[in-house]
């Protein structure tokens, strides 16, 4: 499969859905799936995340038609390197931060991060389920903006020594800062008073690339 349109071809043939209910799982109307599979048009940002979180997609195989996750000979016009941190983040309980993890760099695909200045960008693998209904999965790897981090959004924080993803919603005239997962099976976490000494929040997060 050279092409995005082989590939998003490959995907509705494996889900067994026609055109038209294929399309309606994302969304989008028939004759804009349709061009999208015939080449005449490529899937937008909104319909990239689409694929990915309906269908858990790896969209740098998608854009790249490559799924390895590793450094590559050279940079494309379609994939951009970002700084990659070997630590793990936690959607679940903490991962303990690692005192000097190694860095390579990883393709991450131009459409996810435009706009963005790839070089300041980090990524992380995410191990645990608290963050599923956000399209964040086990073993997926999240990208964030070390660049922004005001919270009120889906992002990386380290706490205690701990580094989680989560949406971090901040309360300056409380003084709190809460962690809220996306699986109900976790409740959200208040952090307050001296607590908050230890709580940076790291990054925004701006995209993630699932595992095949």
């Amino acid at each position: 499969m050279k092409t995005q349109a082989e590939r998003y071809r490959y995907i509705r043939e494996r889900t067994g859905l026609s055109q038209k209910a294929f399309a309606e799982s994302l969304g989008i109307q028939q004759s804009l799936s349709s061009y999208i599979e015939s080449g005449a048009r490529e899937a937008s940002r909104e319909v990239l995340s689409r694929l990915a979180s309906v269908y858990r997609v790896n969209l740098n195989w998608y854009l790249t038609g490559s799924a390895e996750v590793s450094v590559p000979g050279d940079e494309t016009a379609q994939a951009v390197l970002v700084s990659f941190v070997d630590q793990e983040v936690a959607a679940g309980r903490g991962v303990d931060i690692a005192d000097y993890p190694e860095t390579r760099s990883i393709p991450v695909p131009r459409e996810l991060v435009s706009g963005l200045r790839a070089e300041t960008l980090r990524a992380v693998t995410v191990r645990g389920d608290s963050m599923v209904e956000r399209a964040i999965f086990d073993r997926d790897i999240v990208i964030f903006d070390p660049l922004d981090a005001r919270g009120d959004s889906v992002s990386v924080v380290s706490v205690s020594g701990q580094l989680l993803v989560k949406h971090v919603a901040v309360d300056r005239l409380k003084g709190t800062v809460t962690l809220v997962s996306a699986n109900p099976l976790y409740p959200p976490r208040v952090i307050a008073g001296p607590e908050l000494e230890g709580v940076t929040i790291e990054g925004r997060v701006v995209a993630c690339l699932h595992r095949m």
